[in-house]
């Protein structure tokens, strides 16, 4: 099958790509023409794979790159930080660019579209106790999970074979594209006791590749999480991710209380019509201690330093010392 992929280079679009192109479908790969993009593109050319390096943003290019296709994996976001720093250009990338990729498909004939969503369309406070279904009530908190929506919303009036894919957690995080401390600072608002369900972005690349040639998911959206062994409690998840960096975990105090959108989902139907569950957390974080081995080795020893450093991005944390001088004294 002829099939356009945007986003490519991105941290499941990447793993979406060589699925894609392993199942023996010819690629056209969609991306910005940055320079990282470009080494990415010369590294991996391989047969079967053509680039688009196109704005997403510019409509004549877009139905360029969709001439000869048969069917489209549109994976292309502003993500946050960066959609929060910058919601004028995630509603024209995320919303407008999606707009450009379906009328697109339309003129080209194209019918088959697999779109990437996220858990973050889910209203933060829910009566319903998880896990979270694909029919749950949904609202949106801020920009990025505003344009989900939307899109979302164009691809069901489109009229096209769509599927919808949530992802929950994708493991290991997108690059923060923006200055790292904004990033610290939404983490460090995730109340500990959240319940969130990660999924192997090799796996997540995995389900979108499926999903472009699989029956009968057609107007359909599915949960993408990695099962029951990828669903643990926010603590958990940043105590793990801190001690492969040779960090140590931060005070409870540092960490805030109100609601957040992850949530453990039921991805039964979305595995059952995929398969592409193939990875745990914990297979996720023996993978990732061993990638980080060396620089864990360099960063252990300051430890504590570091992390006294990095609790001044923590608004819970510095509204604690601004009420009580003698709070921050200590890191445990």
């Amino acid at each position: 099958m002829n099939v356009l992929l945007t986003g490519a280079f991105g941290t499941v679009g990447r793993h979406a790509l060589a699925e894609l192109l392993k199942a023996g479908h010819a690629v056209r790969a969609l991306e910005l023409p940055t320079p990282g993009n470009q080494a990415s593109a010369r590294r991996l050319a391989a047969p079967g794979l053509e680039m688009a390096w196109v704005d997403l943003r510019d409509e004549l290019a877009v139905a360029r790159a969709m001439e000869g296709r048969e069917a489209v994996a549109h994976l292309a976001a502003v993500l946050p930080p960066l959609s929060d720093l910058q919601p004028e250009l995630a509603q024209a990338v995320n919303v407008g660019g999606t707009r450009n990729v379906l009328q697109a498909m339309k003129r080209a004939g194209a019918r088959r579209l697999v779109y990437t969503s996220s858990v973050a369309v889910f209203a933060r406070e829910q009566e319903r106790p998880p896990p979270r279904r694909a029919d749950d009530p949904t609202g949106w908190t801020d920009p990025y999970s505003r344009s989900k929506l939307e899109c979302e919303a164009l691809v069901r009036a489109s009229e096209l074979e769509a599927c919808i894919l949530r992802f929950g957690a994708v493991m290991p995080p997108a690059p923060p594209g923006a200055d790292f401390r904004v990033a610290l600072r939404m983490a460090f608002e995730i109340p500990l006791a959240q319940r969130i369900e990660t999924v192997d972005a090799g796996d997540a690349g995995l389900a979108v590749a499926n999903a472009v040639s699989a029956p009968d998911v057609g107007g359909k959206t599915l949960l993408v999480g990695g099962g029951a062994g990828s669903q643990l409690l926010f603590r958990q998840y940043i105590g793990d991710m801190l001690g492969a960096l040779g960090l140590p975990m931060f005070p409870d105090e540092a960490f805030g209380s109100e609601p957040y959108h992850t949530e453990w989902m039921d991805s039964a139907e979305a595995q059952r019509l995929l398969r592409f569950q193939r990875r745990s957390w914990a297979d996720f974080m023996e993978r990732y201690r061993k990638e980080r081995a060396f620089s864990r080795a360099l960063t252990k020893p300051f430890g504590p330093l570091l992390a006294r450093y990095l609790l001044r991005f923590s608004p819970a944390w510095q509204k604690r010392r601004l009420t009580s001088p003698r709070a921050g004294s200590s890191t445990s």
